[in-house]
């Protein structure tokens, strides 16, 4: 990843407070984030610990080798990949320091002026499928009628699970 290099800017998020509430939302989800320096020789997997606005910071988990940790810190540009809502986020960040966060290593970096987020899709898709309800839909068909879980919703469709198999559905199909 090179933010900011040759990247389409409607991926581009420049706002702090949208930078800060997506990686809310990615600690809040428990994704994973990929670390890397050094034109990928130093790669490290963890977790986003703490986004703090206020003090304009991001803490993450270091990792079990102090040399890696040692490394990051040294590195002059350290690269993240993580997601939101299975939507892929990338950023960058300059510094990288070493920390004690709750009596634990963390790394600590400044929160990113931008992000990349890769909505593939030209309009927001809405998650339904952690519901404790599932929403359900009927489809009326020139044969009858079926009924289907709603996984996910956007302008643009639906995807859907629970339909009989024997009921063929192909992408695009339009029903009442």
């Amino acid at each position: 990843m090179t933010a900011g290099q040759g990247n389409d800017e409607r991926f581009t998020i420049r706002s702090p407070v949208e930078v800060a509430f997506i990686l809310k939302a990615v600690m809040q989800g428990g994704e994973m984030v990929t670390v890397q320096c050094d034109e990928g020789r130093i790669l490290l997997v963890t977790k986003i610990l703490a986004v703090n606005r206020q003090a304009n910071e991001v803490m993450l988990g270091a990792g079990k080798d102090n040399k890696t940790n040692n490394r990051l810190v040294d590195g002059r540009l350290v690269f993240f990949t993580t997601s939101q809502d299975r939507v892929k986020i990338q950023f960058q960040s300059g510094r990288v320091s070493l920390v004690d966060f709750d009596g634990l290593p963390a790394l600590r970096i400044a929160m990113p002026g931008t992000l990349l987020k890769f909505q593939r899709r030209e309009y927001y898709r809405a998650d339904l499928s952690s519901l404790t309800r599932p929403v359900r839909c009927r489809l009326r068909l020139p044969t009858g009628s079926i009924d289907a879980v709603v996984v996910d919703i956007s302008l643009g469709g639906v995807l859907l699970a629970g339909y009989p198999e024997a009921v063929p559905m192909k992408p695009g199909a339009r029903f009442d």
